[in-house]
């Protein structure tokens, strides 16, 4: 059965990103930036807050903790190594 991934690029090419850790304004409101902006995510209690998406960028890559078991318990353990970086791998044109 073949692994296919979300391409994360074509996902959020039309999502507004969190950037801000903060959660409130001075005044209360919530941070327009924020893990609860209405400016992103649309007025609190809306149907349209319950649907919509954002990401957070992490400056980093991150591996979804299924897929790692999957490649790590199901097609070759020593992916492991390769996913914490204590080793790598070459694929030549073969894919061996």
């Amino acid at each position: 059965m073949p692994l296919k991934f979300l391409d994360l690029n074509d996902f959020i090419k039309n999502l507004k990103p969190v950037t801000s850790t903060l959660i409130h304004t001075r005044t209360e409101e919530f941070h327009q930036d924020g893990l609860f902006s209405e400016r992103i995510f649309g007025i609190e209690n809306s149907l349209d807050r319950k649907k919509t998406f954002s990401y957070i960028d992490l400056n980093t890559y991150v591996i979804h903790p299924t897929a790692f078991k999957i490649f790590t318990t199901r097609i070759d353990r020593k992916l492991e190594k390769m996913f914490s970086t204590e080793q790598s791998f070459n694929i030549d044109s073969v894919g061996t």
